[in-house]
């Protein structure tokens, strides 16, 4: 760790800058998760610039280093900085949340507790070193625990993407849940500004595993040349839940070298088996949802799995949030716990380097 943190620049408390109300400031949000960091550059509330590294949690953890991490910050930090023409006290703060607070990112951060409310969330400000010449805060994710080891849970990064959310809204109802889909899937119910419970899969991993690193990857055709068909989507949920999720993964493998079946829907077929690991974790919570379910994040599991709702429970009001609005969700929510923070100092936040 002490070779990776040289990398970055030294926490310098002597030279704060004083940025007051009615100044604008720039600030770089980084969502950072297993495999993919997006860092936005925002003046004020607008975007102004972006940058994707794809670099995440899965390297670090594979690595044993946190050196590839730390570079994409840097990168991705001056490459921006570069393209407007911003000097490093020109930048208030670099944010950072999801998974780059986690054992495998670049500072563990601990868990607050979901007792926290949404709408009172906290920063924590580094205090010895920057990025990019940048101060650097953090904010936490949540923690469940609520009794034992299967009702116990944890995220990092979603918190801010369900506080962007209800940022978005005119009308929030009490009840609410959400799901997301990534590396992990994950289902988040929420009452009155609160996260009561939450659960994780690593779907979204293993569906790369199986696609990319199995005996299945010649048996399907890649995700970006799927066409949808729901007929064997069903069969494959349906496999699942009579023989198993193995069982039904293997059957993928005979339906192409045994029956011959057409790639596209073999990989429906898998997909439907997917969904029902899923399914069998989520249908406790959606089954006492009185509200909205909103599903977000790669947008292909979010259109099947609302077919699946449809089926099974007809009565709940579905939303799919579109895939540019979903990618901004993290953001919005990290702006709404920053401005928080700075109108909790009041007249003037003091951070970065430089002159008044």
């Amino acid at each position: 760790m002490e070779s990776e943190i040289k990398l970055m620049e030294p926490f310098k408390p002597n030279k704060l800058r004083i940025y007051r109300k009615g100044v604008t400031m720039y600030t770089c949000l980084v969502d950072s998760g297993t495999s993919m960091t997006r860092i936005r550059l925002f003046q004020e509330n607008q975007l102004v610039d972006a940058v994707i590294k794809h670099v995440g949690a899965a390297d670090v953890a594979v690595s044993g280093t946190k050196k590839a991490l730390v570079e994409g910050l840097e990168s991705g930090i001056s490459q921006l900085k570069k393209k407007v023409g911003l000097a490093d006290g020109d930048i208030s703060a670099v944010i950072l949340t999801g998974m780059v607070t986690s054992n495998n990112g670049l500072k563990e951060i601990p868990h607050v507790r979901n007792t926290v409310p949404l709408n009172d969330f906290s920063m924590i400000e580094e205090k010895k070193f920057t990025l990019a010449g940048c101060p650097v805060f953090y904010i936490p994710g949540v923690k469940v625990e609520n009794g034992p080891l299967e009702e116990k849970d944890m995220m990092r990064g979603e918190e801010c993407e369900i506080i962007g959310y209800l940022q978005s809204q005119e009308n929030v109802t009490n009840n609410m849940v959400f799901i997301h889909y990534g590396s992990h899937h994950k289902i988040i119910r929420v009452e009155n500004n609160h996260i009561v419970s939450c659960k994780t899969s690593m779907t979204g991993e293993i569906m790369a595993l199986l696609s990319n690193h199995s005996i299945l990857k010649n048996s399907i055709v890649d995700l970006a040349n799927l066409e949808q068909k729901e007929e064997w989507v069903l069969k494959g949920f349906r496999q699942t839940f009579e023989q198993g999720f193995g069982r039904t993964v293997f059957s993928t493998r005979v339906l192409d070298v045994m029956e011959g079946n057409d790639k596209n829907n073999n990989m429906n077929f898998l997909l439907g088996a997917l969904l029902a690991l899923d399914y069998q974790f989520m249908e406790p919570i959606l089954s006492n949802s009185k509200g909205k379910v909103v599903l977000y994040g790669r947008q292909l599991f979010p259109m099947l799995f609302r077919r699946i709702l449809h089926r099974h429970h007809s009565t709940l009001k579905v939303e799919i949030v579109n895939p540019e609005k979903a990618g901004m969700l993290s953001t919005q929510g990290a702006l709404a716990v920053y401005s928080q923070y700075l109108r909790k100092k009041q007249d003037f936040v003091s951070f970065g380097t430089g002159d008044d």
